[in-house]
């Protein structure tokens, strides 16, 4: 069954990075891809509009929107082998992606970028997406590469129905590219007097578990107790993890302040990419 990937793009190398991924997914498994950049028309930069002069170097809408169609297609072109639905959209980036997405199985994108001259930064359109309980949205960082490598998933989980969601997506993964899981969990000591022990052992009980219902596939587990701070980011730092693999909240309760606040601190510092699932 073929996944079908949404890449968002606007110009910039950082966010082509995107595209590397797509590529080596694509070469493990059949996908469709669809590229998409979205555009304000330059009077929308005014407050009057009406009454602004635009300068003669600024493109009329219908000029921007061939610019971008032609920029699309190199992109696609890049792709070898791949056939690429190609999208020039006029509005707001991150409604236009969650627009686009609901007929996507992933959206691929860079957590950091340029759009109408401002930054896709955490707090900004990835960010936006990500929280928007839509499809799973990987996020990739760092500069563009050529050949990514797969091989080594880190899958927090924290016992919620959301976590395992999660790591059915990074099983998927792991089959299709032969990738080796990392099962995490980490137990805060949220005040003192608690039995760290039994914590502990009830938390390695689980991902041993969990670990067992796939034993087609090469699982390790690691449990860390935590002065209230996930170490997600170091402990990926530490195993060479080339994809993290997380839910954006928990179910409720403590569920939902362990996940969903480690979703955000992993999405502003992991050294390598991140699939969040909703």
């Amino acid at each position: 069954m073929k996944r079908k990937l949404l890449v968002p793009l606007d110009g910039s190398l950082v966010s082509e990075g995107a595209l590397g991924y797509v590529a080596m997914l694509a070469e493990k498994m059949p996908v469709d891809v669809e590229l998409v950049r979205c555009f304000e028309p330059p009077a929308t930069h005014y407050l009057l509009p009406d009454l602004s002069r635009l300068a003669e170097n600024v493109p009329a809408e219908e000029l921007m929107e061939q610019k971008i169609r032609a920029y699309l297609q190199t992109k696609s072109e890049e792709l070898k082998g791949l056939t690429c639905e190609l999208h020039a959209e006029n509005g707001d980036p991150a409604q236009t992606i969650l627009a686009r997405a609901e007929c996507a199985d992933m959206i691929v994108m860079a957590r950091h970028g340029r759009s109408a001259g401002k930054f896709w930064q955490t707090g900004g359109v990835t960010t936006k997406v990500v929280r928007s309980r839509s499809k799973p949205v990987l996020v990739v960082a760092g500069p563009h590469l050529e050949k990514p490598k797969l091989e080594n998933i880190l899958v927090c989980l924290d016992g919620s129905a959301l976590a395992e969601k999660a790591l059915a997506q990074a099983v998927e993964l792991a089959k299709a590219t032969e990738s080796k899981i990392n099962l995490y969990r980490f137990v805060p000591l949220v005040y003192d007097g608690m039995d760290m022990e039994a914590l502990m052992g009830y938390a390695r009980d689980y991902l041993e578990k969990v670990a067992a219902q796939h034993g087609d596939l090469v699982v390790g587990t690691t449990v860390r107790w935590t002065h209230g701070h996930s170490d997600i980011v170091d402990f990926a730092k530490e195993l060479n993890i080339d994809l993290i693999v997380t839910g954006s909240h928990g179910s409720r309760g403590i569920a939902r302040w362990l996940l969903g606040s480690v979703a955000e601190d992993v999405l502003h510092h992991a050294p390598c990419p991140t699939l969040m699932v909703h």
